[in-house]
């Protein structure tokens, strides 16, 4: 039976750390009973353009969005745009710039993955993201997935020893991140107000995604200050990266300035994220879709 309950943060293959094709995640979510999900690929459109076509059949609703990679103060953070004309050139031709950087990207860092004795290529690599930009987990999936690295000290520990559990998400948290000897930077840096902006002016809700992954509270909140300034409407309150402190300082924070709340799971399929299940928030009724929903009329009229 269909419940009240929402997920607003689900990628999909389309996002090259995604398991599942589009409507896979509409099985499973019409499997748990959701009422209503948001496909929220990285700088792509393309899955939640799928689910929008076939929902119905599965008797759920589906929110267009995507999550955009921008940077601000020397920080990623990542804007959902809810509702989000999807159609739109504008859109479109941004999304498709930020994946044409990630490429350029990605090929360099295999050559820098490759320098420090780690044996990938770019095709092995691709072949595990034939539908969207490689990024940083999905090369060193196919570098230890290869059959060429597994004698390789320095992966080990993520191969068959105490980090094998989630082992390409921590190989990224410990070599991928800046300061990490894998790192490489961002060849393009897309603002966050821009991409603000950007989705305000297609009809979209911008929302911060997960600010306890990327921010530090007390001293961060100022960050988040300056983007609603600039037009931010939400934050991400309920997510698998928060923990309940992060939720009380959040919610305090939406309720003090008037922000709408989401909730959602960063669900991404075993592979990167195993831990992360579709649909599991200790908060997520269909009333945050009914405020999201009157904050995009709002911004429709202003």
């Amino acid at each position: 039976m269909m419940s009240d309950q929402v997920d607003l943060h689900i990628h999909t293959s389309y996002s090259s750390d995604g398991d599942h094709p589009p409507d896979e995640i509409l099985q499973m979510a019409q499997d748990l009973g959701l009422r209503a999900i948001s496909i929220t690929d990285h700088d792509s459109v393309e899955g939640s353009r799928l689910a929008l076509m076939s929902c119905q059949d599965y008797g759920l609703e589906v929110l267009p969005a995507v999550e955009i990679t921008t940077f601000f103060h020397g920080k990623e953070l990542h804007i959902l745009g809810y509702f989000i004309d999807i159609t739109a050139q504008g859109v479109l031709d941004k999304l498709a710039t930020i994946r044409k950087f990630d490429e350029a990207r990605s090929r360099q860092l295999i050559l820098l993955l490759q320098g420090m004795g780690i044996d990938v290529t770019y095709d092995e690599v691709k072949a595990h993201s034939p539908t969207a930009a490689p990024k940083c987990s999905l090369i060193i999936k196919a570098a230890m997935t290869n059959g060429r690295n597994v004698d390789l000290p320095m992966l080990q520990a993520y191969i068959d020893g105490p980090k094998s559990d989630q082992p390409y998400h921590n190989f990224f948290l410990d070599y991928m991140r800046p300061g990490g000897s894998a790192y490489i930077e961002p060849l393009m840096r897309y603002s966050s107000t821009d991409a603000i902006e950007l989705t305000l002016a297609h009809g979209g809700v911008p929302v911060l995604a997960h600010p306890g992954g990327s921010l530090a509270f007390p001293g961060d909140i100022e960050i988040i200050d300056v983007l609603r300034r600039h037009g931010l409407c939400g934050l991400e309150v309920y997510s698998s990266y928060h923990t309940k402190a992060d939720e009380r300082v959040l919610a305090d924070y939406c309720a003090r300035n008037e922000l709408v709340m989401t909730a959602g799971s960063d669900f991404h399929g075993a592979t990167i994220k195993p831990n992360i299940r579709l649909g599991v928030m200790p908060y997520h009724p269909y009333a945050l879709v009914e405020i999201l929903k009157e904050r995009r009329l709002v911004s429709l009229r202003t």
